[in-house]
């Protein structure tokens, strides 16, 4: 990643977070100037209907491999298997043959792992494996997307897949250290590689895309679908793919043990909103960075409101 430290000094990002507030936006990003904006796809951002609005990000962040293994839906099984609790009661009729594909192979995709270490630990994803619509099977159509991701970790879930994009790589520092905005927000280079400085600042909003961004040399990020709660991820959202929403955050309650410290999280309200301490640190880092962080417009049902965060109109990147 050496080889980009401050590349794009006179670019700004867009960052596309996959929230359902753009979905009716995706369209219109083929009008984005790109001599001026620089692409960034958050893992589970990568979905069928994003591909077929036909714009290409210039990287995909990747900083947790296994995440390209399902979309946000294959998710919900996959955690729904975790608690036995099952996930098509809840579910529209629609999309009961993709939970099927699923359900019907479930000891092909996943394997025991360790389940004294809690409920979320209790099953994996097989080395090499995806889903059929999953980010891992649509990059494969992507060629020209630059991979920033871990290089263990990638190799350790796809030890066996071969992919043509060029590949970046960072790694997290886990000594220990002060935690301050500046140990967070400033990579470390040793030994000719890049690590970014884990829980080394309170924000959770994006752990490692700020240090990224700030060693990449952008100073402007705007977000596109970064909408701080916890519905999915655009068509695969759970108002899209549930009952109801009620079926929805009836269901995310019931498997909240296996999300790592779900049980242990103090709800917000709405229900659908990200947790309060995750609004607070992000405003937090606002106050704090230099950066100017602007959040385009999109429908503003469900989205989480951020107090210090400017709003912009997608029209104004088009020029």
């Amino acid at each position: 990643m050496k080889s980009i430290k401050d590349n794009y000094q006179n670019k700004s990002a867009l960052l596309i977070s996959g929230g359902p507030s753009a979905l009716e936006l995706l369209p219109k990003l083929k009008y984005i100037n790109r001599d001026k904006f620089t692409i960034f796809l958050e893992s589970k951002a990568l979905t069928p209907y994003f591909v077929s609005c036909g714009t290409e990000p210039d990287f995909y962040l990747l900083p947790h491999p296994e995440k390209a293994k399902d979309n946000s839906l294959q998710n919900l099984v996959y955690q729904s298997l975790k608690v036995n609790i099952p996930i098509k009661p809840f579910v529209k009729k629609e999309f009961h043959s993709q939970l099927n594909e699923i359900l019907i192979k479930k000891d092909d995709y996943f394997e025991t792992w360790n389940p004294k270490k809690g409920v979320h630990k209790k099953i994996k994803h097989k080395k090499n494996l995806f889903f059929k619509d999953s980010p891992m099977d649509l990059i494969r159509g992507l060629p020209n997307i630059k991979i920033l991701t871990i290089r263990d970790s990638f190799e350790r879930e796809f030890p066996d897949i071969k992919l043509s994009n060029k590949f970046f790589y960072f790694k997290f520092n886990y000594e220990s250290m002060k935690k301050s905005y500046l140990n967070y927000i400033n990579p470390i280079e040793k030994n000719d590689e890049v690590y970014i400085n884990a829980n080394s600042y309170t924000n959770a909003a994006a752990i490692s895309t700020f240090p990224i961004l700030k060693y990449l040399g952008f100073s402007d990020i705007y977000f596109l679908g970064f909408d701080m709660n916890l519905l999915g991820t655009f068509e695969y959202n759970g108002l899209k793919t549930f009952k109801s929403q009620f079926h929805y955050l009836l269901f995310m309650t019931l498997i909240r043990k296996a999300i790592r410290h779900g049980a242990n999280v103090k709800l917000n309200f709405p229900f659908h909103l990200r947790t309060k301490q995750e609004f607070t640190d992000l405003e937090v880092f606002i106050e704090k960075t230099h950066f100017k962080l602007l959040r385009i417009e999109g429908d503003s049902m469900k989205i989480g409101k951020v107090e210090n965060m400017n709003k912009v109109a997608i029209e104004e990147l088009f020029t």
